[in-house]
């Protein structure tokens, strides 16, 4: 869905904001000083959480960053992007210390394995890879029958598994080891853009095109609950974003529909809305502690509520000189 051309066409109106362009992907860092972000500008920064101010910018992809995820320790970055290539930085200095090449799309997501061994990536190309981080060599390709793109990948905590949302509405369970499907996940009636796996194992969150988030069990691969629905409420577009909390008791989506929502993961029902974007909410994350929330959207802001309250705690960026809704390559 990335077209050269058009972002070329529209790229003389970069100037003015923090980021110039679209925040598609944020994250903070495990130690919650810190927020990074991923945006169309072909840049990443990152922004200290207390003050807001600039800490670092990461430049070195030649198209749209799509994904950012930052290593359990805080001391490296990965990123995909565009360019067609996933990158690994050392946080502390900026430095670029490896490129991995061998996609033929957009990286659209990318994770690290908490051993700090491996690399995740998966692409508009339909494949996922796996990488050694040590060598920044390829270890194993993921083909999947199923059609479209690998739109969201997300490692297991032992790293022995991973899951990814594609593009025909089916996540999968993934053995990392063996490149076998341990579990499929159907019910979403459109694409799937984001997954995550609870840090205690037992579930899997989707958010999709459909409107809703969903829950599912690992051991039975079956679905739990429904986040939301045209008969229920909740978001008003399409989920783009998932995150849980490191107790898997609360969900947080993000959306299409310019908001964030907290949910609770037992029941299903929504806690609280994060409404105060001004355009697409494309990316969320969530404190280690679970008591903060950052939100990253096409309005080139990045924005960190406090989780609780559901009160805003600081604004990075101003919106006043993105893009309008209609000037959207997704309109093209």
């Amino acid at each position: 869905w990335y077209d050269l051309e058009t972002y070329r066409r529209y790229s003389w109106r970069l100037f003015g904001a923090v980021h110039p362009n679209w925040i598609q992907s944020i994250v903070l860092t495990a130690d919650n000083t810190h927020v990074i972000s991923g945006s169309w500008d072909k840049t990443v920064k990152m922004w200290n959480v207390k003050t807001g101010k600039l800490v670092r910018s990461f430049v070195g992809h030649d198209g749209p960053v799509f994904s950012v995820k930052v290593c359990p320790d805080s001391k490296f970055l990965a990123t995909g992007s565009a360019d067609e290539t996933a990158k690994y930085w050392n946080l502390e200095t900026g430095e670029l210390l490896k490129t991995f090449s061998g996609h033929s799309g957009c990286v659209q997501s990318v994770d690290l394995s908490n051993d700090g061994r491996h690399l995740l990536t998966g692409c508009d190309d339909g494949t996922c890879k796996l990488w050694g981080l040590e060598k920044g060599n390829l270890i194993r390709s993921y083909v999947s029958n199923t059609q479209g793109t690998a739109w969201s990948v997300d490692f297991s905590l032992n790293g022995k598994y991973f899951a990814v949302g594609y593009n025909d509405g089916i996540a999968k369970l993934w053995e990392t080891k063996t490149g076998k499907v341990v579990r499929i996940f159907v019910g979403h009636t459109e694409a799937i853009y984001s997954v995550a796996l609870s840090l205690n194992g037992l579930y899997l969150v989707s958010g999709s095109h459909d409107l809703t988030a969903r829950l599912w069990g690992i051991q039975s691969g079956k679905q739990i609950r429904t986040f939301g629905s045209k008969l229920r409420g909740g978001h008003k577009a399409e989920v783009y974003s998932v995150v849980l909390s490191s107790d898997s008791r609360c969900l947080v989506t993000s959306s299409w529909d310019k908001t964030a929502k907290l949910w609770d993961v037992n029941t299903g029902k929504e806690i609280r809305s994060f409404a105060g974007h001004h355009k697409h909410v494309a990316t969320v994350s969530i404190s280690s502690d679970n008591r903060r929330i950052a939100t990253g959207s096409w309005d080139t802001t990045v924005k960190l509520w406090d989780a609780k309250t559901g009160k805003q705690m600081l604004q990075i960026g101003s919106s006043s000189d993105s893009y309008g809704v209609d000037d959207s390559p997704y309109n093209n």
